[in-house]
């Protein structure tokens, strides 16, 4: 790992699935089931007396470094395209007396299509439960569980919440030293709960929930985008109250913060721009009322003007006198908006970049989110200066622990490493150009620079990557 004496610990993405094997039938279902041994021998390498347990020994402040950060990034439901991360059983009719059984949404405008099970084939731009129907061969069949279990659930409807809710209360008892194995506590730095998919609070193919939250195939109608809304962020509010109550329940307060990611309503569609900050806004009041959490963001953006309401946040928030943070969003995901409610309040602030950067500048696939010349905030042929844009800004705006993806490390620190594609840090001639721009950008984050362009509030903690993504 020639990135960790560059980083101050590693964020491992864990999944429910992974750890969750319980089954159910149609009518009953077993007990309970949950193994975090997988994810123990994971952090192996990385626990006291590991071979990669030292970090941060590069880093200013550091001293000669020391044990590995662990943050863990507790994902329920998969990023994109079809969902492998919430367990099938919660789809049926036999999990927690489901009548109703749980709606998941598929849409090929979001990127979320599933996937088929048994040649049993989600519905298209629509949401099913396994009450409903599928398609598959000449007939077309009721939907199994395996199938609906691919798309994006309806997070606020009961049988999922009794579900995660029993999860996160295990999890959070693992994490605090109380099941077995021992979880490393002492290496812990915060547990981020991830809200639908991927380990954010990110909705998706929203019109189709919308129907699902409204029971529009049967007698009811679409919900409103404000409907939408007050499901949303009740459902987020339970969730935060049910992790805190169950840090609160161990014997012994585990030394870990909690912590959730705040966004934006999204592909609304009855919203004008599809978007409504306000819902980052409502998200962030939420974590204040649960205290000690943790708030993250995964979204700092400077790059292509095609890509969203907001291209780069350095000429949004130079400009703000256009935007209001409610109805307009002054930053990617709306995150500098929750700031001035959150420094002081909370005891973690996370920020994540959009995506890694695409500093070469040859990409021909978006999302291009990092990518300054595209931005238009530099001049043509300097997309090396990309992070010694963006991390500034991050520094100016209180984060106290800084994500970064891998191969943005190993693009400053170890630009021979194979693992880089040829275009991720310039081509060959010009790599040690963009390693050592890269490096200064980072080793200044660290150190909570650069100073004299606002009042910094603490340094950032670099988090780097234990996966490749």
């Amino acid at each position: 790992m020639s990135v960790l004496p560059y980083i101050d610990g590693v964020a491992f993405p864990v999944t429910w699935a992974s750890i969750d094997s319980t089954t159910c039938t149609a009518s009953t279902c077993t007990a309970l089931t949950y193994s975090f041994t997988a994810l123990e021998n994971l952090l192996t390498n990385y626990i006291s007396g590991g071979m990669y347990s030292t970090c941060g020994k590069a880093l200013p402040g550091r001293g000669g470094g020391h044990l590995c950060i662990i943050d863990l990034d507790v994902r329920p439901v998969t990023n994109m395209s079809s969902n492998l991360d919430t367990p099938s059983y919660v789809f049926t009719t036999g999990w927690a007396s489901a009548s109703n059984p749980v709606d998941a949404v598929f849409c090929t405008s979001g990127n979320y299509n599933g996937s088929s099970y048994m040649l049993n084939a989600p519905p298209s731009n629509d949401y099913a439960n396994v009450n409903g129907t599928c398609s598959g061969g000449s007939i077309t069949p009721a939907c199994y569980q395996q199938t609906v279990a691919t798309g994006i659930p309806a997070i606020w409807e009961t049988p999922y919440e009794t579900a995660i809710h029993a999860f996160w209360t295990e999890f959070v008892s693992w994490a605090s030293g109380n099941v077995l194995p021992t979880a490393p506590v002492s290496q812990i730095g915060y547990v981020r709960f991830g809200f639908s998919i991927g380990s954010e609070a990110t909705i998706n193919c929203t019109k189709y929930l919308e129907e699902a939250l409204g029971n529009f195939h049967s007698t009811g109608t679409q919900a409103t985008d404000s409907q939408m809304k007050a499901a949303w962020l009740g459902a987020y509010a339970s969730a935060a109250s049910n992790i805190l109550a169950a840090v609160a329940a161990q014997p012994i307060r585990p030394p870990w913060v909690p912590m959730m990611t705040v966004n934006m309503g999204t592909s609304l569609p009855g919203t004008f721009g599809n978007t409504d900050p306000s819902w980052a806004i409502g998200e962030a009041q939420i974590l204040l009322q649960n205290q000690p959490f943790g708030i993250g963001t995964q979204g700092l953006e400077n790059g292509a003007p095609n890509l969203g309401p907001v291209a780069s946040d350095l000429t949004a928030i130079a400009n703000g006198i256009s935007c209001n943070g409610s109805s307009i969003p002054c930053c990617s995901d709306n995150w500098c908006n929750t700031r001035s409610m959150v420094i002081g309040n909370v005891p973690v602030i996370e920020l994540q970049d959009c995506n890694v950067s695409d500093s070469a500048s040859t990409s021909a696939t978006p999302p291009h989110c990092l990518d300054s010349v595209l931005a238009g905030t530099i001049p043509a042929g300097q997309d090396q200066v990309t992070l010694s844009q963006i991390f500034p800004l991050s520094s100016q705006h209180a984060t106290t622990s800084a994500e970064i993806y891998y191969n943005d490390l190993l693009c400053a620190f170890d630009p021979g490493s194979t693992v880089l594609s040829g275009t991720t840090c310039g081509n060959v001639l010009n790599r040690l150009t963009y390693s050592a721009a890269y490096a200064n950008a980072i080793l200044a984050l660290a150190a909570g620079q650069p100073s004299g362009t606002s009042t910094l509030i603490g340094n950032a903690q670099m988090i780097g990557n234990a996966t490749l993504f």
